[in-house]
């Protein structure tokens, strides 16, 4: 029935004194099937009372939802509306302008390393091997010193600088010719 120990204990004591200590089981049966009427009145009126008082809990808060919402007057709800569009604006606004940042970087960034990369006459595949290193943010010193730093690279490889071997063969001739141009005067210079 769903009724509590205290309960049931409370009318099994009631009980108790209207039967006498030598009474059989059938005038225990009896009594106790004359309890279940009492009990289930008992049961009945417990959950009238809960079902009640959770009506009246329901009630008073739709009638607070009611008193809310009458108390914001059209004028009201409109303003909030508007602040509710403004910011929605505002935050698509701040989206995109960190999107256009981030593509001025990029550009920005883009033509900082072609025009150091020119400067180093490094370009083609050293280059596109050289960009591997770097990143947005890098400062003009850290592209310049970067893009130096893989050129020594390619050349210490027996690569130009544009990824062509010939053109480190040419290089290396022209300082050997120099340099023995430069022992020739050398040794002009200490016979006269």
């Amino acid at each position: 029935m769903g009724l509590s120990e205290e309960v049931l204990s409370g009318y099994a004591e009631l009980v108790a004194g209207s039967v006498a200590e030598d009474a059989d089981d059938a005038k225990v049966s009896e009594v106790v099937k004359n309890a279940e009427g009492y009990l289930k009145s008992i049961q009945g009126f417990k959950d009238k009372s809960v079902t009640d008082a959770l009506k009246g809990k329901n009630k008073g808060v739709e009638e607070t939802k009611k008193t809310e919402e009458e108390k914001t007057s059209p004028e009201m709800k409109r303003i909030l509306d508007l602040l509710e569009a403004q910011k929605k604006q505002n935050e698509e606004m701040a989206t995109r302008i960190t999107e256009l940042e981030g593509k001025s970087k990029q550009t920005t960034h883009d033509e900082l390393v072609s025009r150091i990369a020119s400067e180093l006459n490094l370009g083609g595949d050293a280059l596109d091997l050289a960009k591997a290193k770097l990143s947005i943010g890098m400062s003009e010193k850290e592209i310049r010193d970067s893009l130096g730093a893989t050129k020594q690279t390619l050349i210490k490889l027996g690569m130009g600088a544009e990824g062509n071997p010939q053109v480190i063969v040419q290089e290396e001739e022209a300082a050997r010719k120099e340099a023995e141009a430069w022992v020739e005067a050398q040794a002009k210079a200490q016979q006269n």
